[in-house]
């Protein structure tokens, strides 16, 4: 299973995406979901269409629109609109992020959507919205509507210690993905992330060295190393750790997971006399 979606690091969702949106929306109706599916299992217009309402456009906007309608089914109007792909009804959707009951709803479409007009309203949920869970559907949004542009704004979230730690690790989580796929040159910004390496979050820590694993860079081995020899780190980002460790090094400790304690020790075992045999090649770093 992959350590992107660790539990560790919530505001995850699985699947389909780099920076697929997270599923943990507190005060968020419960339909909204990351695959575009309402709760049903269906795309928000056909759950509409169940329900005898106009799909069109004009009328998709004037429901979302109108507060005298029930909120779930302005939800799946918001979201209906933002699978339209129609940039002519962004604005709309930037309009509904000053409606409370819909501002997340309204981020999930927009991400949909793509606008690049969104962007800049991105920005400003992330850097000054009062709500994590708002600042961290925002992440994946502004990740993928903008890209590597999206880094500074990212960067920022992940080096700002007011910030919740959930807000700080999905901040490395979208840099992440933007450096493994490619929209990131990782030798351009080594050198802006890696200071994080000092940060006093371990999570923060943690994802910092995964965020190097993805480019190969040896530099994370000594971190990784510590992430899988401390008994306090989570099970997902342990098992996240020695996968990592396990690709730079080319060598198989013989973890699998899900492990059994004795296989679990094994592991750590085979990685601690490794790393006595090797430690003086990589430095000590996180250890």
């Amino acid at each position: 299973m992959d350590g992107d979606n660790d539990p560790d690091c919530a505001l995850h969702a699985g699947g389909r995406h780099p920076f697929a949106v997270a599923t943990l929306l507190l005060g968020i109706p419960h339909f909204v979901v990351s695959n575009g599916l309402d709760s049903m299992g269906l795309p928000p217009e056909r759950r509409l269409e169940q329900l005898g309402i106009d799909t069109s456009l004009p009328a998709l906007e004037r429901l979302a629109l109108d507060d005298a309608n029930e909120i779930e089914v302005r939800g799946l109007a918001v979201r209906a609109i933002g699978r339209s792909k129609d940039l002519a009804y962004a604005g709309t959707l930037i309009g509904l992020l000053d409606k409370p009951e819909l501002r997340g709803t309204a981020i999930i479409a927009l991400r949909e959507m793509g606008a690049s007009s969104t962007t800049p309203h991105l920005i400003d949920i992330l850097d000054n919205d009062p709500d994590e869970i708002l600042q961290g559907i925002s992440i994946p949004a502004l990740a993928e509507i903008a890209g590597a542009s999206a880094f500074p704004p990212l960067l920022n979230a992940a080096s700002d210690p007011t910030k919740s730690t959930i807000v700080r690790a999905n901040a490395l989580t979208a840099i992440r993905g933007l450096v493994g796929t490619g929209q990131l040159d990782y030798a351009a910004v080594k050198d802006k992330v890696t200071p994080l390496l000092g940060d006093p979050v371990f999570n923060v820590r943690s994802l910092v060295a995964h965020v190097m694993a993805t480019t190969k860079d040896p530099q994370a081995i000594p971190w990784l190393v510590a992430s899988a020899l401390d008994d306090a780190t989570g099970s997902w980002i342990r098992a996240r750790a020695i996968r990592d460790l396990e690709r730079l090094t080319d060598q198989d400790f013989g973890y699998r997971n899900p492990a059994s304690q004795p296989e679990l020790e094994s592991a750590l075992q085979i990685i601690e006399t490794w790393w006595i045999e090797n430690r003086l090649r990589y430095g000590d770093g996180g250890s």
